[in-house]
């Protein structure tokens, strides 16, 4: 069977390599940058293009596959890059979660070690498994797990779903100043609770707070300040037909509602599926200063979310930079963004976008 490439998350390395997961595949590989023609995408349904690094034996099934990736920020000095993703059991109703850890040598994924192994976690049509995995600014892995439409397992501290684990990069260990490390029957690698389907997630590059999306079920898409030990209200915040409104709903209520073009997030329909995120820092396309980057699988639109307040939480300037991003946004050390369409990977030219 043929799969389609999907390149549903990316991560740069230090050393001008671009790693790239294939979901569908469960295939990890990488691009050199120094050989990207900016004129063309990466193909990444084309094994030709992209340096074959690891393949796993992925459960694909409807949401599930090879989702998150994360290059350790000693990549330099350990060769360290970790993924997350959904694997087959005995069971054909039942995967497994796991988040596995390759050592590069000479461009090839060596030592393969599993940090977490979330055992028989997600049963039946395989949805909602959350994909997003980065190291935050404190050291430790973070990793965002949907509810697999198991509504009230999200609210529930005794397993993972619905939930934000927070996880020492050694071992899979919890970080010890996790909020319900001390807490009996609580899963000592929770962060934060209570989310639908976080797909990705990304931390403001100077004040290290975590901003994250939630898949609303049909309309409130939700963007959340994600804070240690919270509750985001599912199951009591997902709104109901009669619902008028978004927030007050339970739990943290969100910094800002996505929706379709020409409909309000409280409309049935106006999901976008916020997918892949990272924040833009200013100065290297015009007329753009430090945001955030969203891109929305529906739409294909990568959204530019500019923040003001004493808390950043307040959206001062929203605007819509491409309409082709479907699946995962980076920057990189350069300020320059990429993005991923269905099978392939572009590079956004400073000079191609239009100061606002």
């Amino acid at each position: 069977m043929v799969y389609g490439s999907e390149p549903v998350a990316f991560e740069f390395a230090p050393d001008g390599r671009l790693f790239f997961n294939l979901r569908q595949r469960g295939e990890i590989r990488w691009f050199d940058l120094n050989q990207w023609d900016p004129d063309q995408a990466v193909r990444t349904g084309d094994p030709s293009e992209g340096e074959l690094f690891a393949s796993e034996e992925v459960r694909s099934r409807n949401e599930c596959g090879l989702l998150g990736i994360a290059i350790d920020p000693d990549f330099s000095m350990n060769h360290y890059v970790y993924v997350y993703l959904t694997q087959s059991t005995s069971n054909e109703d039942v995967a497994t979660l796991r988040v596995v850890r390759y050592t590069d040598v000479d461009g090839r994924g060596t030592d393969r070690t599993v940090l977490v192994e979330l055992l028989d976690t997600i049963p039946g049509v395989c949805v909602h498994v959350g994909g997003g995995l980065h190291f935050g600014p404190d050291g430790y892995l973070y990793l965002s797990i949907g509810n697999n439409e198991q509504k009230e397992r999200a609210e529930g501290l005794d397993n993972p779903l619905g939930k934000f684990l927070r996880f020492d990069k050694t071992d899979g260990s919890p970080a010890p100043d996790n909020p319900f490390i001390d807490e009996p029957g609580a899963d000592p690698r929770i962060f934060a609770h209570g989310i639908r389907n976080t797909f990705d997630f990304a931390f403001h590059q100077e004040t290290g707070t975590i901003y994250a999306p939630d898949n609303g079920p049909g309309n409130c898409d939700e963007l959340n300040v994600i804070e240690s030990g919270k509750d985001y209200g599912v199951p009591g915040s997902l709104p109901r037909a009669e619902t008028e409104t978004c927030l007050g709903l339970g739990g943290v209520d969100p910094i800002y509602l996505f929706s379709l073009p020409g409909t309000e997030p409280e409309e049935f329909p106006s999901n976008v599926a916020p997918a892949g995120m990272a924040f833009l820092p200013a100065g290297t396309y015009e007329g753009l200063g430090n945001a955030l980057l969203i891109c929305e699988f529906i739409t294909g639109n990568m959204r530019y979310l500019e923040f003001g307040g004493p808390g950043n939480d307040e959206i001062v300037r929203d605007l819509i930079l491409v309409d082709d991003c479907r699946f995962n946004v980076g920057v990189d050390s350069e300020g320059v963004i990429y993005y991923s369409g269905k099978d392939k990977i572009y590079r956004l030219p400073p000079e191609l976008v239009p100061s606002p």
